[in-house]
């Protein structure tokens, strides 16, 4: 195909300058479509006529040197850049606000595990993964800790989930949002789960201490929260309630380490949670095995008090375990929390039998309407046939069912 490259221009230019000698390029109105269809080695035959256009409209005027007489070099110093000086600066500032904000984030979960790392070394005897590091990166908002190695406990995962710093053009959108719908504002969580061993001697419950800001959300979220009752207590701070299956299990566990760490953690603690079930709505009957655990969902402190408070609230959790394992709960109580369980089970398999009756229901219908297609293309005689067939069928059901009767 045709081409416009950097020998035909300058002829162009000739042409133009013949054919109108008045007229000469004007370095303070050219367009820069002309500065890289004159330095290009190859234009594209479908965008002539504009650039072309371009050429004689926008780079001549009087009283001008001719541009097609500078060099490559002149014309660089000649042209006005600030359009690509304006576009290479935001994306450098876009560049380092990235740079900043998963640094930002870095930084913060480096903070956390610094203020708490003294309690965890004292509870476990592996703080971090095998390769030594006390944490990983998933991405520039998701961090993972871990630790292991102690009596009754399995492991604790610790998953920080941070704001998208990183990309503050992201940021700005999930807030706008939030301020007109009703979406949830971005956040920085901490959530700790700390698996007990299957061994460890223990009844099946659902003891808690929310905060008030997020009760209702937490109750929604979690399957296992809507299965205790909520109560208020002077114990407690006007930030927080007990949400527990039995006053029982709530008056054993609320440990006096506990009591202590909560006294000023409403800026620090979602909720601490000890659970047999899963945070999910339950779809099958495994799902209600008992899967005993301590959750702990935290916000990162703002100072050092803070961090004191959110280290004295880990350690706390963390010894529910012995607690739990060696309180006795009364007959009632047993009997209580395995009848929440037990109908749990109950709902869980009269849905799968209506689901089930429903796909034979269905199953059937399909089945009959397969059949009414198939007499319909026999014969007069066929159908006729079949007919009398399906009535003797039915007259002897009715015979067989007044027998039965008799």
């Amino acid at each position: 195909m045709p081409s416009l490259n950097l020998l035909t221009v300058p002829f162009l230019f000739q042409l133009i300058a013949a054919a109108a000698p008045e007229l000469e390029p004007d370095y303070g109105t050219h367009n820069m479509y002309v500065f890289f269809a004159c330095s290009s080695w190859q234009f594209h035959s479908a965008n002539f006529n504009f650039f072309f256009s371009l050429l004689i409209n926008s780079a001549f005027t009087q009283n001008t040197p001719a541009w097609f007489e500078l060099s490559i070099i002149e014309r660089l110093l000649k042209y006005d850049w600030s359009k690509e000086l304006i576009i290479i600066a935001s994306i450098i500032a876009f560049i380092l606000a990235h740079l900043y904000g998963a640094s930002t984030n870095k930084k913060k979960v480096e903070n956390w595990i610094d203020a708490h790392r003294e309690v965890l070394k004292e509870e476990f005897f592996q703080v971090g993964f095998k390769n030594g590091k006390e944490y990983v990166s998933e991405s520039p908002v998701n961090y993972v800790s871990f630790a292991t190695g102690r009596l009754f406990i399995n492991s604790l995962t610790t998953n920080f989930t941070l704001k998208g710093r990183q990309n503050i053009i992201s940021l700005t959108l999930e807030y706008i949002l939030s301020f007109f719908f009703n979406v949830a504002a971005p956040t920085d969580n901490i959530d700790i789960a700390i698996s007990i061993n299957k061994n460890t001697p223990l009844n099946g419950f659902v003891f808690a201490i929310v905060n008030k800001e997020i009760m209702k959300r937490a109750r929604e979220e979690k399957y296992y929260l809507s299965l205790s009752k909520t109560t208020d207590s002077p114990k407690l701070p006007v930030n927080f309630v007990f949400m527990s299956e039995a006053t029982e299990i709530t008056d054993n566990l609320f440990t006096p380490e506990l009591e202590e760490a909560v006294q000023k953690a409403a800026n620090v603690l979602n909720f601490v949670a000890f659970t047999d079930q899963r945070a999910e709505h339950p779809e099958t009957v495994e799902d209600i095995e008992s899967f005993p655990r301590i959750v702990l969902s935290l916000k990162f402190p703002s100072n050092e008090e803070e961090a004191k408070t959110s280290a004295a609230i880990l350690s706390a959790a963390i010894n529910l375990v012995e607690v739990a394992s060696k309180q006795k709960l009364r007959p009632e109580t047993i009997r209580k929390l395995k009848n929440v369980r037990e109908s749990a089970v109950k709902k869980i398999n009269k849905l799968q039998d209506e689901k089930k009756a429903e796909e034979l229901a269905q199953k059937k219908a399909e089945e009959k309407r397969e059949e009414r297609n198939r007499i319909s293309k026999l014969s007069p005689a066929e159908q006729k046939k079949h007919e009398e067939k399906e009535r003797q069928k039915e007259q002897r059901k009715q015979r067989s069912k007044q027998m039965r009767r008799g």
